[in-house]
């Protein structure tokens, strides 16, 4: 598929989590009324069948997307046709921020770069003007051929690397406009799910949501675990720090809880050549738990059977977070929860309630 050009300077989201930050415009000056008092709610199909696409080496038709992501910063665009085939490519207007770059480098070592302009973003139906446009015109070679036309962070401001002046996330600057500031994750195990900003959709969970204080010192959604358990083990006491990162696909977490739950999983083996931990596509796995803010939260079995691997195995949901210095809670455990990002308190908080429709008891 030919890389195909937008006809107009607007950027429509289908969604992601991350953040940014500078004097924006007067944050939802031109929301209308229903916006303020309903919120917005958006599909995350693209996101999935992005996932689905890259695991059979495929890729889906794309227009005007974006990947929607909870630990990098800004709106991200491709304005570069060589460095992003089958994706759209944002056209440039008369709107460069004056002098204004950006670059960023994540954990795994792929990086971007480029230019900044001011341009409308729309979700779902609403637009808001003046907003904060990263285009990307240097990416490493891990972003090409990906298929997502750019990234829409929601993470908090302190992550962004605009220069010579931070600038505000798109969240920051439409929080205000919402009937409450934070949004929602209701991501689906091989479906579509939503992302909603400002309300709580009451058919997507089952109460009670318990909340647990976030750090955001260092941009992140970062939080602390304070045990776990395998099966029907009993629970064992590990306190770790972690962040919730819709822009992650497995569970990352301390190598201990990866040997203990992989020594409850027949034939299980950690795999240098997969780069992971893999078992038997046919092995029946535990459940797992983790307690976090007081309150157990059960990851079933189901969802810890990633993808098939080279030789026949499949590539664990869990891996260890050996090089890293914390945990990552990623789409195999946000797929099998309800998930709420919260702005509106201090410190911010992270809420997690069971997604309706998810057996639990797996």
């Amino acid at each position: 598929m030919e890389s195909v050009e937008w006809k107009s300077t607007q950027v429509s989201v289908t969604v992601i989590e991350s953040p940014s930050r500078v004097q924006a415009p007067a944050p939802g000056s031109r929301v209308d009324a229903a916006v303020q008092s309903h919120g917005i709610a958006l599909s995350s199909e693209i996101f999935n069948a992005l996932q689905h696409h890259r695991q059979q080496g495929r890729l889906p038709e794309l227009s005007e997307r974006l990947y929607l992501v909870a630990v990098t910063i800004g709106v991200l665009v491709s304005i570069n046709a060589a460095n992003k085939r089958n994706a759209a490519i944002f056209l440039l207007h008369r709107s460069p921020v004056a002098n204004s770059t950006w670059a960023i480098t994540y954990l795994d070592g792929s990086f971007a770069s480029g230019t900044v302009y001011s341009d409308s973003v729309t979700l779902g139906n609403t637009t808001f003007q003046y907003q904060y446009v990263e285009a990307a015109e240097n990416v490493s070679q891990s972003f090409v051929g990906g298929g997502q036309n750019g990234i829409l962070g929601l993470a908090f401001d302190q992550l962004n690397t605009i220069k010579p002046s931070k600038q505000y996330s798109l969240f920051s600057a439409i929080a205000p406009s919402l009937p409450q500031p934070f949004f929602t994750a209701n991501l689906k195990k091989n479906a579509s799910g939503t992302y909603t900003f400002g309300y709580l959709n009451k058919t997507e969970y089952v109460d009670p949501i318990t909340y647990v204080d976030v750090d955001s010192s260092g941009g992140f959604w970062s939080f602390e675990t304070t045990a776990y358990a395998v099966g029907g083990g009993s629970s064992a006491t590990k306190q770790f720090s972690g962040i919730m990162d819709t822009g992650t696909t497995l569970l990352v977490l301390p190598s201990d809880i990866a040997r203990a739950y992989y020594a409850n999983v027949t034939g299980a083996a950690f795999d240098a050549d997969n780069g992971g931990w893999t078992f038997s596509c046919d092995a029946n796995l535990p459940a797992l738990h983790l307690q976090i803010g007081g309150r157990t939260h059960t990851v079933p079995g189901a969802f810890l059977n990633f993808a098939p691997a080279a030789g026949g195995a499949c590539f664990g949901g869990l891996q260890q977070s050996d090089d890293i210095p914390f945990s990552i809670f990623g789409d195999i455990f946000i797929k099998s929860q309800f998930v709420v990002f919260d702005r509106g308190t201090d410190p911010p908080r992270l809420g997690l309630a069971k997604q309706q429709g998810v057996n639990h008891d797996d």
